[in-house]
């Protein structure tokens, strides 16, 4: 349907070049999830929260010896859910549920891993093997530092999802609210050190809960000449590094993604509804979108010259 040599879309466009293609808004907001959740640092930490969610998954007892530690904890401080969601393969935008679920139970989760890594009864090898590595992947700086970046950033998109799947939501104010949103994400770009700093701030924080050192500070990863597995870049310090592999590039993937997936010419085609009789009514600027529209398909118009007439009447 899509394909751009000989799909549907392709021999439709060969023939009306201004022919516009469109997504379903919701599945193109989910796909601008996926895009830019596939740069590295994000997308080992999302493979890292998956294996922790598979871990208590597949087992019951490793699930009730979470609940257990859950419930010790006391009831002003335990989370509201006692299961890690697993991230959804198909609507990306519901892992933000499941990252701030992960974030709720981050301390526990240490607690459960050290406890079946010392545990020297009761835990078999392997469950004693995954804990251990386990533990060690959700202690390291580089995954705490992509995690909360992923939360901050992806926490913008919600209130955007959830208007996408309303039944009541008019298509011609979606992209409005599009806009708001690309607004925000832009906000984040522009201000991104003063973001990233606190953010940087705010994952050591993580760690030295984690690992259970209160003097720990992150330090710059090793680098080299050549570095084709993970970012390579040059930098003064490690909020300078993290920032520039991590906030920085996530944000230019999620900017670039909404720009090209909710297009220009793709707007221009939605003000067609401002020709709607209740658009009519409702709308004050309906004639100044439809005069945009009609300069748009302007070849297209068997009378070009009375087209402002035509509105008119």
């Amino acid at each position: 349907m899509a394909g751009n040599l000989s799909g549907v879309k392709a021999r439709i466009q060969a023939e009306f070049p201004k022919a516009v293609y469109v997504h379903c808004v919701s599945h193109k907001l989910n796909l601008v999830i996926v895009e830019a959740c596939k740069i590295p640092a994000v997308r080992n930490a999302m493979g890292v929260i998956t294996k922790v969610a598979d871990f208590f998954k597949n087992s019951l007892k490793r699930q009730a010896f979470l609940e257990k530690k859950i419930c010790e904890q006391g009831q002003d401080q335990a989370p509201k859910r006692t299961k890690l969601l697993g991230l959804c393969k198909t609507r990306w935008i519901q892992r933000h549920d499941a990252l701030e679920n992960f974030d709720q139970l981050f301390t526990t989760l240490i607690v459960v891993f050290e406890d079946i890594k010392d545990s020297s009864t009761g835990w078999n090898r392997e469950t004693v093997t995954d804990a251990t590595t386990l533990l060690h992947c959700i202690s390291q700086f580089e995954f705490v530092m992509a995690f909360t970046t992923m939360i901050k950033v992806m926490s913008t998109l919600n209130g955007l999802s959830v208007k996408l799947q309303s039944f009541s939501r008019d298509i011609s104010k979606v992209y409005k609210d599009v806009d708001r949103t690309c607004q925000g994400l832009q906000h984040f770009r522009d201000n991104v050190s003063e973001h990233s700093d606190r953010w940087f701030k705010y994952a050591p924080e993580k760690v030295r809960e984690a690992v259970g050192e209160s003097d720990y500070e992150p330090c710059l990863p090793r680098r080299c000449g050549r570095q084709r597995n993970r970012a390579n870049v040059s930098a003064e310090t490690a909020e300078e590094y993290f920032r520039r592999t991590t906030a920085i590039r996530f944000l230019d993937h999620f900017l670039g993604q909404m720009k090209e997936r909710f297009s220009d010419t793709q707007k221009k085609s939605v003000l067609g509804l401002s020709l709607v009789p209740l658009a009519m009514r409702t709308d004050p600027f309906w004639k100044r979108h439809v005069e945009e529209l009609g300069a748009f398909y302007q070849t297209d118009l068997p009378s070009p010259a009375t087209f402002d007439e035509e509105l008119v009447c």
